[in-house]
């Protein structure tokens, strides 16, 4: 007599058979078997005993009454075996369709890296960072100030690519500036388009086509921002680009939702890297004076927070290596010019006071990618013995890792 449990054994997976819910299908399928089968095969019939179930099959089969049934229930198991294994495998394949489309319809943030851009190689280690993200989350560059365009190109992208959001990370020194400000505008996440938006239109204007930016530039400009232009990102203007109003254009068009993360500001991934272009020109912290340099806004309310930033990056660095003194400035090369003259004023009387001190003068950028700001401090420093770092933030892999910090965190909090 065959129970359930020989179908159970039947239907066992061998390396290319059913799956391990083939014996559960095999009880329901011979549960809802006629009763002429179930009784041939063992199962429970009306008819007891051997000779009544071997009765009920011959008649149901139009059999003589004569003749081995072996075969026969052979044959019955042989169609019963195919038939649960192709429910298994229909079961399989239809799960395995419904995770695909589950998957495919999971969230999937993208990546908008913003960067003012500079040079050849300025740009290139802008675009090895967002190589290295693009490994983890979807990755697209917009470079230029504030430049419609080179948004826009982005997050066409990273809309080609699939994703269901996109975070704008800007890859800049400071949040506190009008760069910042005019870009959540074109990015539709301020209402009011700032005053200054219209000078970065203007600069985007001439510098479409012309290459890298600031490859023409002076080179002295080239500190956090770059040359001022969009560059070769720049998308050419399609014909149905919405048109400036009074000369300002109008905020990016996204089909997916659009946030934006914080600049690298104070962040201790940061102050790690200044700690360590520090580390490495120096030898005895105790008897040398750490100077911090930025490029610095135009505005002394904004110039208040960058500097407010840099002290909380100096006090990180103090609490790894005790220098003698750690002092933060910004050159503010963009400013008028008695205003950037009193910030050169300030470097050299703090570099004076530390060599006055006795202290060996260690003098750390906080830039980006050096684009020929290194010569413009040596220049300012003339006379004044210092150390210089050789390198600024880039390259360093931990600026790949902020911006995934920083896109993962903002979209966490979006998301809630």
């Amino acid at each position: 007599m065959i129970s359930h449990s020989r179908f159970d054994d039947m239907s066992s997976p061998g390396p290319e058979g059913p799956g391990p819910h083939s014996g559960v299908l095999a009880s329901r399928l011979l549960g809802s078997m006629p009763i002429w089968i179930r009784g041939a095969l063992g199962g429970e019939a009306p008819l007891h005993g051997a000779l009544g179930r071997e009765a009920l099959l011959r008649g149901a089969l139009g059999l003589q009454a004569q003749g081995n049934l072996e075969p026969v229930r052979r044959v019955v198991l042989r169609v019963i075996g195919v038939a649960i294994a192709m429910l298994v495998t229909c079961a399989a394949v239809a799960s395995a369709q419904t995770t695909g489309a589950t998957q495919a319809a999971a969230p999937r943030a993208g990546i908008l890296l913003m960067a003012h851009g500079g040079s050849t190689s300025w740009n290139d280690q802008v675009r090895a960072v967002a190589a290295e993200t693009d490994k983890t989350m979807p990755t697209e560059v917009a470079f230029g100030m504030a430049d419609r365009s080179t948004l826009q190109a982005g997050i066409d992208k990273l809309t080609a690519r699939g994703v269901t959001a996109i975070v704008a990370v800007p890859l800049f020194v400071s949040s506190h500036s009008s760069v910042i400000e005019s870009t959540k505008y074109l990015l539709g996440l301020r209402a009011d388009a700032p005053a200054e938006l219209a000078d970065f239109a203007m600069m985007g204007d001439m510098d479409h086509g012309a290459g890298d930016h600031g490859a023409a530039m002076d080179p002295g400009m080239a500190m956090d921002h770059g040359a001022h232009g969009a560059g070769q990102n720049a998308a050419p203007a399609a014909a149905d680009e919405p048109t400036k109003d009074a000369g300002l254009p109008k905020p990016v068009v996204s089909p997916v939702p659009v946030r934006m993360a914080a600049a690298l500001d104070r962040h201790p991934i940061v102050a790690d890297i200044l700690a360590d272009r520090a580390a490495a020109m120096g030898k005895d912290p105790a008897h040398e004076a750490l100077i911090l340099v930025a490029h610095g806004p135009n505005s002394d309310d904004e110039n208040a927070r960058w500097l407010a930033d840099m002290h909380a990056l100096a006090d990180r660095i103090a609490a790894r290596a005790h220098y003698a003194r750690i002092d933060c400035v910004t050159l503010r090369d963009d400013a008028p010019s008695e205003v950037r003259d009193k910030a050169t004023t300030e470097l050299r009387q703090d570099a004076e006071a530390a060599n006055d001190a006795g202290y060996h003068v260690l003098v750390t950028p906080l830039l980006l990618s050096y684009g020929g700001i290194e010569n413009g401090l040596r220049q300012r420093l003339d006379g004044i013995q210092h150390a210089l770092s050789s390198q600024a933030l880039l390259p360093d892999a931990r600026i790949a890792t902020w911006v995934i910090d920083s896109a993962r965190a903002t979209e966490a909090v979006a998301s809630r």
